[in-house]
């Protein structure tokens, strides 16, 4: 660790900082010192998220430590919460320290030493990255992370349900305590909180560690959430207003960091939107249908007390009259119709419900919702209700000037997809049957980012490594940005090369346009260009297009043979390098990865096609070899809606997004922001090439579009100054070459691989000791549990005589050892009658009985076993000495290999005792949830009680000794 001091702030780093690394800490402490919120753009493969780690917990480390300096330190600690100046926090003029007033007053808050930090990215994999890099850190701090029902859930009913159900199953199990994983954290709430907050924990940290343990994950974080100073969590949990409240947390003078957040202002908007669908109409009917033919309807009124019929006649006639509403609307010559925000007041209205009363017809819906939920007599999901409840609750927040201003109203006509999994749109048939969907759409994210600044935060900071322009991003969000940042990158000339190819091979323009990209020239121009590629990009290569439509039409002629061909394309490009394409199905996605990254490792190579804004191109490493060439064929229009998006409808002109934008920013404001979203995702796509200081690697835009002038200017910053023009497609080619050879035999290359062949001989090590430790401790796990089971089985009966192990003894030792065996039995007898009246000669004797039971049962494979349960019919005076002997007998079995773990776990069992053994087992478990990671300290601490717990009960004088059961483990 190093410590430097940015901004008057010691931060220790894991190592020296780049320059880019102090200059990112330097304006994220400029931030949360000035309490203002801060834009950060920094490459992929700049360290962003360790560098935005360790300058808020230093920030926060200094802020805590000033408040405790201060004359009146524990009262200000105390009263942080309510006491923090924060008048001029998003005009930039907050104080470090409390207010005098607010410390005078005595009003003192929440327990808080300092404010909350809820760290949010977009997917969970990307916080369990998040928790990766706070491992790195030195930073101990109190955290947990948030998950959904889904994710954590271990009830076995629950967890199998559908995941709308999910929440009402769980809901009515808590309330009636008849959740046994709740109940079991209710009781040790405060020694799980204590124990899952001790160390960084990601989802599946938190999952596994309440799992063993038998307590409920999923509320576990929830109760962390109240003590902990780091909170990591999802960012819709955050921006949808609904989600936000469930949390109840005091957002008041908290940090909220938004990392990722290039698809930030896409999920405000989505959180404000909703689609009610011909199924949540027909699914609400049925539901009231259900609720009247109980003979009880009756339910509690929110917040009273007062138990109110529910109103079904009412919900009913507000359905029929909203679908017909919904069917009556007139759309021309098209798949969907759009206006104002405010007409969805409008078709409210006509269905019943009055303007301005709403809430009336949501208070008589979530009752009915609620009744379903919790009625045992009914016990199911309502679907259509909880879909209703959420549609209702939108319109009933918002004022009808921003309704007007800031929504549209689209009623679509619902599509569904054919056997190939194609769109497919049936207009006359879905206009007469009345399938459409009401949608409310939200085109202004800044809604949804005004109401975390209403709750009082200290700061938000946005960071990514596609923000750029800033501008258009801040103005996008609409909230003040006082600090921004544009960073560099920590590569040098010679790592990257970037150019715009805009004609293939044959000299046909590649344009992946709309009116172009289904042009069969330009298709089997674009593979030529790709193959020609192939051949002088060496390793992997990421090929991202602009939709799985335009992927999908290239694919399909790439694999068409010519007349005379012996091969098509796409064999030989196969042939050259692998092909893999990335599935649309998510559960596939990982398989794909897997094979493209086997593919560069054993075959040399790998070509994996991919859409921008896919998998793909989103947060994954494809660090090295696994992309040194990334080429994009075109760019797509972003479309606002999921229901727009199922359409396949890509032009901007006409949309609501683009109208919505040229109503409030002027003529061009639509068209700007399509294509400053399009851009945005072709530099999250071309991120994948550069992943850190010592990686290189082409970028190659096929598409003449990328020539303009005003398109090089769209690129991040750091791209710009690695942008190459060529004026043929052969003297690219030969560039390519060039920079390739230059690259191989660079210094940053031959030091990569000196790191690489450093960290391949530590794996090398890690992963044996993983091995040995991971397979060592399952199966110390399972012999555990055999052994048990074995030993439960014989006390309940299995073996309750001696007799009963007579023919297994039989089978092991032989027809005459089975004789001396009874002959042994039979001076086992007459030796403890010796010992009861003091012989002499007893010593000697027990250990000649035990010395031939050892000669008896060595070569035994099941040896251990019939020792262990003859204890119990070892005459009680001569147990010690017996248990020592099977204690050491076991141990010799080990240390030839014919033991193993079982032999080792019964000598362990043996020496300890009953009740040192369990607490020994239970240190085993914790060493195994951690598994191979030596660097975690709590391997450290398990391992100390595990030697304690052997030394301290092992009798000096028993053999064997402790060290030697410590030196077999």
């Amino acid at each position: 660790m190093v410590v430097i001091n940015v901004s008057g702030v010691d931060v220790n780093f894991p190592f020296p900082p780049y320059e880019c690394q102090k200059v990112y800490m330097e304006h994220v402490v400029q931030a949360l010192q000035m309490g203002s919120n801060a834009l950060l753009e920094s490459p992929t493969g700049t360290g962003k998220t360790l560098c935005l780690l360790c300058a808020v917990l230093a920030w926060r480390a200094s802020f805590v430590s000033s408040l405790a300096k201060s004359d009146r330190g524990d009262r200000a600690c105390q009263t942080f919460a309510s006491g923090l100046d924060h008048s001029g926090d998003q005009q930039g003029g907050s104080s470090l320290a409390p207010s005098k007033s607010a410390v005078d007053a005595g009003d003192i808050g929440t327990a808080r030493t300092g404010p909350r930090i809820i760290y949010t990215s977009r997917t969970h994999s990307q916080l369990t990255q998040v928790v990766r890099e706070l491992r790195r850190t030195k930073y101990s701090t109190k955290m947990t992370v948030l998950g959904s029902r889904s994710q954590l859930c271990i009830h076995p009913e629950v967890s199998r349900a559908p995941t709308g159900a999910q929440n009402a199953m769980c809901s009515q199990y808590v309330a009636n305590h008849k959740c046994m994983h709740k109940n079991e954290l209710d009781s040790r709430k405060d020694e799980l909180v204590q124990r899952v907050m001790k160390t960084p924990v990601d989802i599946e940290d938190l999952a596994r560690i309440a799992g063993i343990r038998g307590a409920c994950p999923y509320y576990l974080a929830r109760s962390a959430r109240e003590s902990a100073d780091l909170i990591l969590m999802p960012y819709n949990y955050v921006v949808d207003s609904v989600a936000r409240d469930r949390l109840d947390i005091d957002w008041n003078k908290d940090i909220v960091i938004f990392d990722e957040a290039h698809n930030l202002d896409a999920v405000c908007m989505e959180a404000r939107s909703f689609d009610l669908t011909s199924y949540h109409r027909e699914a609400c009917l049925q539901e009231i249908q259900r609720i009247e033919n109980e003979p009880n309807r009756m339910t509690f009124g929110a917040g009273t007390g007062e138990q109110s019929q529910v109103n079904t006649e009412l919900l009913r006639n507000f359905l029929q009259a909203l679908d017909e509403r919904v069917k009556a609307v007139n759309i021309k010559g098209g798949s969907y119709f759009s206006g104002m925000g405010d007409a969805i007041l409008r078709i409210l209205d006509q269905s019943s419900v009055a303007t301005g009363k709403e809430k009336s017809v949501l208070s008589e819906v979530e009752a009915a919702r609620q009744y379903l939920l919790n009625d045992s007599s009914v016990g199911q999901y309502a679907p259509g209700l909880t879909a209703l409840t959420e549609a209702l609750v939108t319109v009933s927040d918002l004022e009808p000037d921003i309704l007007r201003e800031d929504f549209r109203v689209c009623v679509c006509i619902e599509i569904e997809k054919n056997d190939a999994g194609t769109l497919r749109q049936h207009f006359q048939s879905f206009n007469n049957r009345g399938n459409r969907t009401l949608s409310l759409w939200c085109m202004n994210p800044a809604i949804s980012m005004n109401d975390i600044l209403r709750k009082g935060v200290r700061s938000i900071l946005m960071t990514s490594g596609t923000l750029a322009p800033l501008d258009g991003t801040e103005k996008e969000m609409g909230i003040p940005f006082q600090v921004k940042l544009e960073n560099s990158h920590v590569i040098g000339a010679g790592q990257a090369l970037m150019t715009c190819v805009p004609r293939g091979p044959r000299g046909v323009f590649l344009n992946s346009s709309y009116k172009n990209r289904d042009s069969e020239d330009y298709l089997a121009e674009l593979g030529s260009s790709i193959m020609n590629f192939a051949q002088v990009v060496p390793e992997g290569i990421l090929v991202f297009f602009s939709s799985y439509s335009i992927l999908g039409k290239s694919v399909c002629l790439w694999q068409r043979r010519a007349i005379g061909e012996q091969e098509s394309l796409y064999e030989r490009l196969n042939r050259r390098k692998p092909i893999v394409l990335e599935p649309r199905d998510s559960s596939s996605f990982s398989a794909a990865l897997e094979l493209h990254q086997s593919n560069v490792r054993d075959r040399g190579g790998s070509i994996l096609l991919a859409v921008c804004r896919g998998k793909t191109s989103e947060g994954l490493d494809f660090s090295d070899s696994l992309a040194r060439g990334v080429i994009v064929v075109g760019f797509v229009l972003r479309v606002v809606s999921i229901s727009l998006r199922e359409f396949g409808l890509f032009a901007p002109s006409g949309f609501p997004q683009a109208d919505y934008l040229e109503r409030r920013r002027g003529k061009r404001a639509g068209s700007e922001w399509y294509v400053q979203n399009a851009f945005r995702a072709v530099n999250q796509a071309v991120g994948r090439a550069i992943r850190h200081r010592n990686d290189y690697g082409a970028i190659l835009l096929c598409d003449q579009r990328f020539l303009d002038e005003k398109s090089r200017a769209r690129f991040s910053s750091w791209l710009r100054p690695h942008f190459s023009e060529w004026s043929s497609f052969g003297v690219t080619q030969r560039s390519l070459v060039h920079f390739f050879r230059s690259a191989d035999q660079a210094p940053f290359t031959l030091q990569r691989k000196r790191e690489l062949e450093e960290r391949e001989t530590a794996e090398n090590k890690r992963m044996r000791s993983k091995c040995k430790v991971e397979g060592f401790l399952e199966a110390v796990q399972q012999q555990a549990i055999l052994t048990e089971s074995n030993e439960s089985r014989a006390h309940q009966g299995h073996i309750k005589h001696v007799q009963d192990l007579l023919p297994m003894i039989k089978k092991e030792v032989g027809p005459d050892n089975y004789k001396s065996f009874f002959a042994l039995l039979r001076e086992t007898k007459r030796v403890s009658a010796l010992r009861k009246t003091g012989d002499d000669l007893q010593h000697t004797q027990v250990r000649t009985c035990l010395r031939e039971l050892h000669c008896l049962f060595k070569s035994s494979e099941n040896g251990i076993s019939i020792l262990h349960n003859l204890l119990q019919f070892i005459p009680s005076n001569l147990k010690d000495d017996y248990r020592r002997f099977v204690t050491g007998f076991l141990l010799s079995k080990v240390s030839s290999g014919n033991a193993g773990v079982l032999g080792l776990l019964k000598a362990t069992r043996m020496s300890l005792g009953e009740k040192e053994y369990t607490k020994f087992r239970r240190q085993l478990g914790e060493l195994k949830e951690i598994g191979h990671d030596t660097e975690n300290h709590r391997v450290h601490e398990i391992l100390l009680g595990f030697c304690e717990t052997i030394r301290g009960n092992v009798p000096a004088g028993q053999s064997p000794t402790a060290n030697e059961l410590l030196q077999e483990w």
